[in-house]
């Protein structure tokens, strides 16, 4: 049994056994000179810079194919939407225009599975949330998946191997760097009740613009409202053998391989469904290392507290062609928040 974990209450008495797995793969003098190597980063410059966008036009092209090719998103197709409002709570932060306690926005959420049509299948599940202004435009778009701590890439060129692994062998990508195993692990879910019931934490690292109280680095997270124990994480089991239950068939199982989606709909034409939206601030420095905007890094919330700054509510769900329609942009941003410096890859 795991131990009880006071940082993260939704992941008590669940563990994480990448360390185990990877040794046990790898071997110990392997994984130790990994943990410690895997997070560098190829400074900015213009033989990387030139890396860097022909990469990024492959990947455009690739997904651009993809999309044409079978009518769908080329990432997390399959899914469901819903609409709400968003309410900023007084949680006594540094003060914003946009986050000022009482401001209600308008809200569109669409929940997805990552690559799986099949709702039954082990996958990642993601949230995409839209704060809407009156006139439906976007305000704020945050984009986030399941987990609590990890993700399985940190950086675009990580994200052009795990795309790359999905055709390949995703037992030698997770093999590569410890933090790929554990962030796999982190994010994979398997029978859970709901999608309004996992914990989601978008893939970013923001810099926030306050008033009067100068800036900050911040994380978002998103949870549901009763704090529930998360469910449909991976047991022990499984985890020894996470490279096999990646796009695994579903056998045996006699519930719609769109449960998830109908569980959601069904829910929403009776009662309504909140999250909470939770924030972590680092205040901003120049000289800040550079591993604290590493999404595979996460901060320590003994010293960085996630504190609740808005309670999401959704009323009523929408059309599988009104949830298709909504696109969401990472750019779409408030006028408080911002993108970091960034090097070549971070």
């Amino acid at each position: 049994m795991a131990a009880k974990n006071r940082s993260y209450p939704e992941l008590e008495g669940w563990k994480n056994y990448n360390k185990e797995i990877f040794i046990g793969e790898r071997g110990e003098a392997v994984y130790e000179k990994l943990v410690h190597s895997q997070f560098q980063i190829p400074k900015a410059g213009f033989v990387s810079g030139l890396v860097l966008t022909a990469e990024t036009l492959f990947w455009n092209g690739i997904m651009g194919g993809m999309a044409l090719f079978s009518k769908l998103r080329p990432a997390h197709p399959f899914g469901v939407g819903a609409e709400g409002t968003v309410r900023i709570l007084d949680s006594k932060l540094p003060v914003t225009d946009f986050f000022k306690p009482g401001n209600v926005y308008k809200l569109k959420i669409r929940y997805s599975n990552s690559n799986q049509d099949d709702d039954r299948a082990y996958d990642a599940r993601a949230m995409a949330v839209s704060f809407r202004d009156e006139n439906d435009d976007s305000l704020l778009d945050l984009i986030a998946a399941s987990g609590s701590k990890f993700f399985p890439f940190f950086n675009l060129r990580s994200f052009f191997h795990f795309a790359l692994a999905q055709i390949g062998s995703f037992k030698i990508y997770l093999l590569s760097f410890p933090i790929h195993l554990a962030g796999i692990i982190d994010v994979l879910r398997k029978d859970p009740p709901s999608y309004s019931l996992i914990y989601y934490q978008p893939f970013l690292t923001y810099k926030l613009f306050t008033i009067k109280d100068g800036q900050f680095l911040v994380r978002f997270k998103i949870i549901p409202a009763g704090r529930d124990l998360e469910y449909g994480r991976l047991n022990r089991e499984e985890q020894f053998k996470v490279w096999e239950l990646i796009n695994a068939p579903v056998v045996g199982d006699p519930r719609p391989k769109t449960y998830l989606r109908d569980e959601l709909t069904d829910r929403l034409l009776k009662t309504p469904i909140e999250h909470i939206l939770q924030i972590q601030l680092m205040p901003y420095e120049e000289d800040v290392p550079e591993r604290v905007f590493n999404m595979g890094e996460p901060w320590n919330p003994f010293h960085f507290p996630w504190v609740d700054i808005a309670v999401i509510t959704l009323t009523n769900p929408i059309t599988d062609s009104q949830a298709e329609a909504l696109r969401f942009n990472v750019s779409n941003l408030s006028g408080c928040l911002g993108f970091l410096p960034k090097s070549s890859y971070d």
